[in-house]
């Protein structure tokens, strides 16, 4: 019923986009690599389709639906590599790549789905809007939050399952109409909130809607997750403040990722070769070398990317085989097996 919801909608909502972008600057999801692995900003972009700023890390991304409990923002933009707004080390996704966005679950107070709502008052009848009001859970039974991505619609379910999701949109080849430029992407898919009564009249009811969400492309490792947070326009903008703020404070232990990663002696959020460096010199905090070489073994690879997992098993193995440590010849083969099952257990398929 969304889908016709949304394609019912599309002449309205186009006219009113057209306004929105004649007159205002956007701020969209910034979509970038770094290391091999897709990263998330907030890219500002001029009415004329330029790039204005790239700020890389925003991790929230929060809107108005309109009425009819559907908006096109935020969009999703590209810069090529060498672009001047981006920092350094940080590179486009080359000319032609398609890129895609995935539902994917995460979990809040002990709730695990891929799709959440909040109903955006005072829960506890102190008569503030606070951050103790914010109480997340889940939306009306058969509720979608849905996105109409260039290949067709896709829809959170409020399920645990990751959805994978639909096609933003190539990167340029440069030529095209518009005239955005070799390897950059700027589109706006039109979303919104469908409550699943059938009835194209009753979208849904006043609140905040959040989804989880996460980028992919081919050849690249897929981003961390990140959130959408849409309001009914009933709902203050400072009950979406308070969302973005729970999120942002909770976001480790929301999206499953932890500070603590034992192995990771240097405390760059990943256990490689450097580590083992930190462990041999005698810089690590632990109890003893074999303490430290066991949480070491054991999260081998941990945070990092195939490619850099690889890179760091190769490293890590030449150190240990040039340090005089007990039974040199039994780490060698420990690495060599360490690095063969990391890169089976982390490499999966990217469209």
């Amino acid at each position: 019923m969304f889908r016709i919801i949304v394609l019912s909608a599309v002449v309205i909502t186009t006219a009113c986009l057209f306004v929105h972008v004649a007159n205002a600057q956007d701020l969209d999801v910034q979509i970038q690599s770094e290391g091999g692995q897709l990263v998330i900003g907030i890219g500002e972009v001029s009415p004329a389709e330029i790039s204005l700023s790239v700020n890389l890390g925003q991790r929230v991304f929060t809107q108005t639906l309109d009425n009819l409990f559907l908006n096109s923002n935020p969009g999703f933009n590209i810069e090529p590599t060498g672009s001047p707004l981006l920092p350094a080390g940080v590179e486009g996704l080359g000319v032609g790549t398609n890129v895609f966005f995935d539902f994917v679950p995460t979990t809040i107070d002990g709730v695990t789905s891929n799709f959440f709502f909040w109903d955006g008052t005072d829960s506890n009848g102190d008569g503030q809007l606070t951050i103790d009001d914010v109480d997340i859970g889940l939306p009306l039974a058969g509720s979608q939050y849905g996105i109409l991505a260039e290949d067709g619609f896709v829809g959170a379910d409020a399920s645990e399952n990751l959805i994978e999701g639909g096609l933003i949109g190539p990167t340029s080849f440069g030529g095209e109409a518009g005239g955005l430029g070799v390897g950059r992407l700027h589109n706006h898919l039109i979303l919104g909130v469908d409550e699943g009564d059938g009835l194209t009249s009753t979208p849904g009811p006043e609140g905040l809607y959040i989804a989880g969400l996460q980028i992919r492309a081919e050849g690249f490792e897929t981003s961390d997750p990140f959130f959408f947070v849409h309001r009914s326009t009933q709902i203050s903008e400072e009950a979406s403040d308070l969302v973005a703020t729970f999120l942002d404070d909770n976001f480790e232990e929301i999206v499953g990722i932890s500070d603590d990663l034992p192995g990771d002696f240097n405390s760059d959020g990943l256990v490689n070769a450097a580590d083992f460096t930190v462990l041999r010199d005698g810089g690590a905090a632990v109890d003893s070398f074999s303490d430290g070489f066991n949480d070491f073994a054991a999260n081998f690879g941990a945070g990092s990317t195939v490619a850099s997992a690889a890179s760091a098993g190769s490293q890590a193995a030449a150190l240990v085989a040039t340090t005089a440590i007990p039974e040199p010849g039994a780490l060698v083969l420990t690495f060599a097996s360490l690095a063969a099952c990391f890169f089976r257990r982390r490499y999966r398929p990217v469209l």
